[in-house]
């Protein structure tokens, strides 16, 4: 961009909530003032691109739509042909769509008022605050019953699986974003409950008493927006590489060591992480192996083992019972039956043992803080019982952590 055309624009931020009609009509008129003139179209996010004039007063009004101004409706595409011929008989010209608003301008000193109806501006404001009152339902609908929902019956789990972090950056985006509507949906309140008595709007509000709060209220959206994306994108990305024995349970090597069978890594994969304030470790493990004897007959083992270091005993207890109804669940949803096993005696606190909803033996063992459910298949032929393997895992609960 050359000199003369940096000299005849400039961007600035947007010191004004989109919301706040009055400041930002008293914020274009004193720009204005100064020879800075709305580009058309000039909004763009948090910046307003401006042109250079000569400096003169400038009158510029915000009005709204009883129609809906939502993204791909006609009435955010701008402002009906009716309206435009009405409001340029009035000397008023359409300059930009700013969030529910349309901004006009008059450089005519004797335009007349684009809004002299109070009542009339009052049943905008009121559709309005439908509209944010509809937008604040959504919110607690799906940004806070929804999720709800789906983790009811095992919520810990749910955060322990997910992380910390992202869910308090959820959380708190959401409560954020609720509030931002709340607060959008009251200034509307107020606005309509002033026109209705009589009292027109302020079109010289002064803007620079609140532009700071704007700034900041931006800058947090803004790091809390990035604080969520960062710990999805964690979230979602691929698991690294499964973690590294030793762990605190045998893995199927650990399981048939002395047996003098070979083992063999068919798949593994896993995780291995602490929970802030949750548990002091949580690892998933996934592992198919296939066992050779020295003659030659093989079998296929299939261990699956989520195992949690919980912060304290009632964490323990409280994941020990969610691993069990998330299982229930499972069994519910694919209409089986709940088999239980018969468990040999075990030196742990807490032993349930049942086939889950693919009929693969399952055991919930706890100890102390420690909780440890595994899923085993053990291949026909098999040197190891499932009470010896059993046994081992349960075993490995007494052990110093």
């Amino acid at each position: 961009m050359n000199e003369t055309n940096e000299k005849a624009k400039t961007r600035r931020w947007i010191p004004c909530a989109d919301h706040d009609v009055e400041a930002m009509e008293s914020w274009l008129t004193d720009l204005a003032a100064q020879g800075w003139f709305l580009e058309e179209d000039g909004f763009c996010l948090a910046w307003a691109t401006f042109v250079r004039g000569e400096p003169r007063p400038v009158r510029y009004r915000l009005t709204s739509s009883l129609r809906s101004m939502d993204f791909g409706s006609e009435g955010w595409l701008g402002p009906g042909e009716e309206a435009l011929a009405l409001h340029a008989s009035y000397g008023w010209e359409y300059v930009a769509k700013r969030g529910n608003f349309y901004v006009y301008r008059a450089q005519d000193e004797d335009a007349r008022e684009l809004d002299t109806d109070l009542q009339t501006q009052a049943l905008v404001l009121q559709a309005l605050h439908r509209r944010e009152n509809s937008a604040i339902l959504s919110c607690v609908i799906w940004g806070m019953l929804y999720p709800l929902v789906l983790m009811w019956t095992d919520p810990l789990l749910t955060v322990l699986e997910a992380g910390l972090w992202p869910f308090v950056a959820f959380l708190a985006v959401v409560l954020w974003f609720f509030g931002s509507r709340l607060a959008r949906s009251l200034h509307y309140h107020r606005l309509r409950k002033a026109l209705q008595a009589g009292r027109g709007l302020d079109h010289r509000k002064p803007w620079q008493v609140h532009a700071r709060r704007h700034q900041v209220h931006r800058v947090v959206t803004g790091v809390l927006l990035l604080a969520l994306v960062v710990s999805l994108v964690s979230l979602l990305g691929p698991e690294g590489e499964a973690p590294a024995p030793p762990l605190p349970f045998p893995t199927v090597a650990a399981l048939y060591e002395g047996t003098g069978w070979t083992v063999e890594e068919v798949d593994l994969s896993g995780s291995r992480r602490p929970v802030v304030f949750l548990a002091e470790e949580r690892i998933h493990w996934e592992e198919t192996a296939q066992v050779t004897s020295p003659d030659g007959r093989s079998a296929p083992v299939f261990l699956l083992a989520d195992y949690y270091d919980a912060a304290s005993l009632r964490l323990a207890e409280a994941i020990a019972r969610e691993e069990l109804q998330r299982d229930r669940k499972a069994l519910h949803k694919a209409g089986v039956p709940e088999v239980s096993l018969a468990l040999p005696p075990l030196p742990v606190d807490f032993a349930l043992g049942y086939q889950n909803n693919v009929g693969l033996p399952t055991v919930i063992l706890r100890r102390d803080n420690r909780v440890l459910r595994a899923v085993l298949l053990l291949g026909e032929g098999s040197p190891r019982s499932l009470e010896d393997c059993l046994s081992a895992l349960a075993s490995s609960l007494t052990a110093p952590s």
